[in-house]
């Protein structure tokens, strides 16, 4: 699938939100999403290190705490970015580069996190039923 009419009404859904979510980031930090850091150049597909908020904090330091810090929970917890703990390797940089293995104990928990989100998908809808 190289040409967008190609991909699925889920696929362009996912690649919008994707792309809003660069610039709202973008918009924190004060640049262009061009600019941004390369680890989010690679479409989400990876997994960030522990304390890489405040490795883009130090390197953006006009940005807003807070906004930054919302920003990363909402990405954080997204479900393609758990599934990607869950099935992962490594934790990156900012530059993209492999800096830590996932733990055992990180995948227990993004799985944890899947498994109550379908429970209650699950749970809506047999009460919508």
């Amino acid at each position: 699938m190289n040409n967008v009419a190609e991909l699925t009404k889920g696929q362009r859904k996912a690649i919008k939100y994707h792309a809003r979510n660069l610039q709202e980031l973008a918009a924190i930090l004060g640049i262009e999403v061009t600019d941004l850091p390369k680890i989010f150049q690679s479409h989400g597909k990876r997994v960030f290190k522990i304390g890489i908020h405040a490795d883009l904090a130090a390197k953006y330091p006009e940005a807003d705490a807070d906004q930054l810090s919302i920003w990363f929970a909402k990405w954080t917890g997204l479900t393609p970015y758990l599934y990607r703990i869950v099935n992962g390797k490594h934790r990156h940089d900012l530059d993209g580069n492999d800096v830590a293995m996932i733990t055992d104990e990180d995948r227990k928990h993004a799985q944890a996190r899947l498994d109550k989100r379908a429970r209650r998908k699950t749970q809506r809808q047999q009460e919508a039923a």
